[in-house]
């Protein structure tokens, strides 16, 4: 299952989902079926919010915080192009829907399209009336290190964070730009920071990451704590397979 990180949502945080009020064929069963499906989707129940969210659409197929959750809910069962149509659909019903354009953004950076990407995230990022701009910086940041650019990635990771220090995938993504940029000592305090964010999400790259930095130092055995801890906290994640193989390379 795809975890929502850095999408723009009315209910959570990190996550993303938007709900407002609908005005369509029947406002109060659209309305009551859209609350239904988001908060299956914040849980992260993507089949029964998807199920839910339909017989919304159905009520009311032109509100766009349908369109936008709807989209939200398949990529989280990682159905990308369904994802990217209601999306791009709850930005034709308004195009100043930032929360939309920004989830957009977020997608598009997941399929490749950086440049894409960047574009629409810069629109948001304009939007002085957006009320998360921790999260499209920290997207700004994400399409800029997948693209190799990290000193632009490191100056809007560092601007996310400093808009919202509780952030996980800020501070891991932050990390990891210094760590490319061979900043290796500021890397390392980053990670340590990500470390103590991400275990509440169960999100182990902090981890894996901080052990490579680490080695990269030359601080072995340093690096093979953090690999040991992340087996013992992550022991089914694909980065407690990676950091098993970085044992065997350490010993």
């Amino acid at each position: 299952m795809r975890r929502l990180r850095f999408f723009s949502i009315s209910l959570l945080s990190i996550v993303l989902v938007s709900c407002a009020l609908t005005s369509s064929r029947d406002p109060e069963k659209a309305d009551l079926y859209l609350r239904l499906g988001s908060s299956y989707l914040t849980k992260g129940d993507s089949p029964r919010a998807i199920k839910e969210l339909l017989v919304a659409q159905d009520l009311d197929p032109n509100n766009k915080f349908v369109q936008n959750n709807l989209g939200l809910a398949y990529y989280m069962r990682q159905k990308l192009d369904k994802a990217l149509f209601h999306i791009r659909r709850s930005i034709e019903l308004d195009p100043d829907f930032s929360e939309g354009r920004n989830n957009l953004g977020r997608i598009l950076v997941d399929v490749g399209q950086y440049d894409d990407a960047i574009k629409e995230l810069t629109i948001v990022k304009n939007d002085l009336t957006y009320p998360d701009p921790d999260k499209v910086l920290g997207n700004l940041g994400l399409a800029f290190f997948k693209k190799g650019l990290y000193e632009k990635a490191r100056k809007h990771l560092f601007e996310s964070i400093k808009i919202n220090r509780e952030n996980c995938f800020a501070y891991t993504y932050y990390g990891r730009t210094l760590h490319e940029l061979n900043k290796f000592s500021s890397a390392r305090d980053a990670f340590e920071r990500a470390i103590g964010l991400c275990k509440t999400v169960k999100f182990p790259d902090a981890h894996f990451y901080s052990g490579l930095n680490y080695y990269k130092m030359g601080q072995k055995s340093q690096a093979l704590a953090r690999f040991e801890e992340l087996i013992e906290l992550y022991p089914y994640s694909d980065q407690a397979s990676e950091a098993r193989s970085m044992i065997k390379i350490i010993r």
